[in-house]
């Protein structure tokens, strides 16, 4: 099943302030991710993205940001197995002028799949 999101964060959102976006998923496996920034983003905007607390892509530190780009992952097989099924999406944007968007997807496969 693919799941995706679009999230925009206003201009002038700075990282000591983050925007919080739930995700909401399903019990399953990620298997592929994908993160795209559209064009006319400069890089202005940020995404980090945490499960259960702790920051799962990128994984440990840093951030994803971009302009006109896609961060493409293959084979991640990432678990979303307890509650809550989701992720938390956090956004900053150091633009003084416009909101940007960011767009997620997610092939989530059902666990039954990797236990045969």
């Amino acid at each position: 099943m693919i799941h995706n999101i679009s999230i925009s964060t206003p201009a002038t959102t700075p990282i000591t302030s983050k925007k919080k976006t739930h995700w909401i998923l399903e019990l399953g496996v990620i298997e592929d991710l994908i993160v795209y920034f559209p064009p006319g983003c400069m890089s202005f905007n940020y995404l980090q993205m945490y499960y259960h607390g702790a920051q799962v892509f990128p994984k440990i530190k840093g951030s994803f940001r971009g302009n006109d780009c896609s961060f493409v992952f293959r084979r991640v097989y990432f678990p979303i197995i307890s509650e809550p099924l989701e992720l938390l999406c956090l956004t900053w944007n150091v633009s003084t002028r416009f909101a940007h968007f960011v767009d997620i997807y997610a092939n989530i496969s059902p666990t039954w799949r990797f236990l045969e």
